[in-house]
């Protein structure tokens, strides 16, 4: 050194070159490998919470969307589900609501199938709550949230007649026990009653309760027919008394009718033969009344006349001639 120049042979800046080239090397087989280790991915249906591989802490602080992030290579990412999730509860056994204070409803089994997502904002008072266990806790509160409000509210008939009604009810009263403390961050979508299985005892005492309904309406039916065919005897025996009873008067009636014009004919009859006779014997040629004839030859002159009457009004065909040559009646028949 002392004042004169530094300078290296080739020996030592060949060294010093392959010491510079074997670390940049090592950089950069480091760079390679670390870089792409940095990188982390989250897929488009889920949510990332991120985790350290070291230690297994999770920073609930942050949620991730879907994307690629560099956080590092002792980094990576606790997903969630951020797309619908599907619950099917199978064969769930419920009570319906009971008829009367002392006693439950019928049971039987029915399928429901919903579909809920999770809330985002909520995903890391999730994981430090429920962790992955939060499918199991909300099925749990789900079925509970069904038998509850099934056994308060909907009839056995109701899930059979009223399936819309009754999903309705059954959706409000899930919602309801999710949003119960602590609230769980899931939103419900679509909820669905599918098959609705009725256990064979049940189904056997409802046949057995319908067809005594059955019976009993019958029987009903019967006692009110009976009823009206007595009321209807009753109202024909009624209207065939006043039938009896119009054609007695009628009949009584008409007999009085007829025995006044017969009466009224025959006295019509009689004064008019009386009028007859009093013309007869007054008109000229017949004029017994000034006459000689002694009054029992008169009677005897009336007497025959009114035999020609009496002949006349026979049924029977009759021919009567008359003459009064001689000064006297003759009859021929």
């Amino acid at each position: 050194m002392n004042g004169r120049s530094l300078s290296f042979s080739w020996e030592e800046k060949k060294n010093y070159a392959g010491t510079c080239i074997s670390v940049c090397s090592i950089g950069l087989l480091l760079l390679v490998i670390l870089l792409p280790l940095s990188f982390s991915y989250v897929e488009y249906h889920q949510y990332g919470l991120k985790q350290r591989k070291s230690t297994g802490t999770v920073d609930v602080t942050k949620v991730y969307d879907s994307g690629r992030y560099a956080i590092g290579p002792d980094y990576t990412f606790l997903t969630y589900q951020a797309d619908a999730h599907v619950l099917n509860l199978d064969e769930l056994s419920v009570f319906s609501a009971s008829s009367g204070d002392n006693s439950i409803g019928l049971e039987f089994v029915l399928d429901v199938h919903l579909t809920y997502t999770l809330q985002k904002d909520k995903i890391g008072e999730l994981h430090k709550s429920m962790a992955t266990s939060y499918r199991t806790i909300i099925a749990s509160r789900a079925k509970d949230a069904i038998k509850n409000r099934a056994s308060i509210d909907i009839s056995f008939t109701d899930f059979f007649e009223n399936r819309e009604n009754v999903e309705s009810v059954l959706r409000a009263a899930v919602i309801t026990r999710w949003a119960d403390a602590p609230a769980l961050p899931a939103v419900l979508d679509q909820f669905h009653i599918g098959r609705i299985k009725i256990p064979e005892n049940v189904a056997r005492k409802q046949l057995e309760t319908k067809l005594q309904n059955e019976r009993n309406d019958k029987e009903t039916s019967l006692q009110k027919a009976l009823v009206e065919r007595e009321l209807t005897k009753v109202e024909v025996s009624k209207i065939l008394n006043e039938k009896e009873k119009t054609l007695r008067s009628a009949e009584a009636e008409a007999t009085r009718i007829k025995a006044k014009a017969v009466s009224d004919a025959q006295k019509t009859v009689l004064e008019a033969q009386s009028e007859g006779l009093k013309l007869l014997t007054g008109s000229s040629g017949l004029d017994i009344s000034g006459s000689t004839l002694q009054a029992e030859e008169k009677d005897k002159l009336k007497v025959q006349l009114d035999y020609i009457r009496a002949l006349r009004n026979r049924k029977n065909d009759t021919n009567i001639d008359i003459s009064f040559l001689n000064g006297g009646i003759k009859t021929f028949t």
